[in-house]
């Protein structure tokens, strides 16, 4: 595939051809994890052609830079930086000779990964500078933000707060505010608080953290939860412990939306008169439990171990196992 080929002037050429050549031979694994309706070949050049650009990168260990790329791929993001989506940051570690590349997510990246779930329509992210009018209602009685720009200022030590809103498809909305105080607070904790993401695009990173935390009150599909536990983890060293709210939101959703799915017919020899309990066998699973039958109407009642309040809502007797630990798919039926 040499389309993918890219020529630089950098004091490593060599690095840029490992990787390319890597690159190349990884073709099929980039097909298959892919999203549906992005090319490999494209991805591949756009990403040779950022890091190309960026010395820095071209200095870190080829396999770094390469399993980032993949990560990238796994979570339908170009690397290249643009429009605030994802990119490739070298790290150094006193313990390896060479940086290591590190993929960073963006607050569009994160954006797009919140509308994957199908149920987030859009998603936004502003700051607020000194001197605009801004206005945080909350409450039962529809809450809502009012902000109107003045445009007095571009200095990012002026801005005073940052919100994220999510727009959902039935016309609900949920949104999360943070004051500089408390993006500081989280800024102290990232790996990268003095690096370039930081200091120089401030009012982005301000953005990222606020549609982070709005993350955890959204439904994410499991691609997107585990995005973020590796952004996380990249970012502040560890997963940070809301990754398993996200996961519990996502059951307790899962839940509350099986009941509006059609439920598929249970086979009977007779026709349940209206009103009537119907039953169903119970499926072997012991002895004891042969012959057993149980209403449909009552549910398995499992506590889902990924929260209290979350719990198997399939009828008693049902066909399946229950999963544990970090597998997000519980319940399975």
């Amino acid at each position: 595939m040499t389309d993918t080929a890219v020529a630089v002037r950098s004091a490593e050429p060599r690095a840029i051809t490992v990787i390319t050549e890597e690159l190349e031979k990884r073709e099929s694994d980039l097909l298959a994890v892919l999203p549906p309706g992005m090319d490999a070949q494209r991805f591949m050049r756009v990403s040779l052609l950022a890091i190309s650009k960026n010395p820095d990168l071209l200095k870190c260990s080829p396999g770094s830079v390469i399993r980032s790329i993949i990560e990238a791929a796994e979570i339908g993001l170009e690397p290249t930086g643009s429009l605030n989506r994802a990119w490739l940051i070298p790290f150094k570690d006193k313990d390896k000779p060479k940086p290591e590349a590190q993929l960073m997510i963006g607050y569009q990246g994160y954006a797009d990964l919140m509308r994957d779930s199908g149920k987030v329509k859009r998603v936004t992210a502003e700051v607020v500078y000194e001197g605009d009018h801004f206005k945080v209602v909350k409450g039962s009685d529809e809450p809502h933000i009012e902000h109107e720009p003045k445009y007095l200022t571009e200095d990012p030590t002026k801005i005073e707060y940052v919100y994220a809103v999510a727009f959902f498809g039935d016309g609900e909305q949920q949104f999360e505010v943070m004051t500089r105080q408390q993006v500081e607070g989280i800024r102290a904790k990232s790996r990268s608080r003095n690096g370039p993401t930081w200091t120089q695009s401030w009012p982005q990173m301000a953005r990222k953290t606020a549609i982070r935390r709005l993350a955890n009150y959204v439904p994410l599909t499991a691609r997107a939860v585990e995005a973020i536990a590796r952004d996380d983890e990249r970012e502040y060293g560890q997963p940070t412990a809301t990754i398993a709210e996200s996961r519990t939101a996502q059951v307790r959703d899962r839940l509350l939306n099986r009941g509006k799915e059609p439920e598929p017919a249970l086979e009977t020899t007779e026709t349940p008169v209206e009103g009537e309990v119907t039953e169903a066998p119970v499926p072997e699973a012991s002895a004891a439990g042969q012959g057993k039958t149980a209403d449909v109407g009552a549910v398995c009642k499992v506590v889902s171990p990924f929260g209290e309040g979350s719990f198997c809502d399939q009828p008693l007797g049902h066909e399946g196992v229950h999963r544990s630990g970090e597998d997000e798919t519980w319940p399975r039926s």
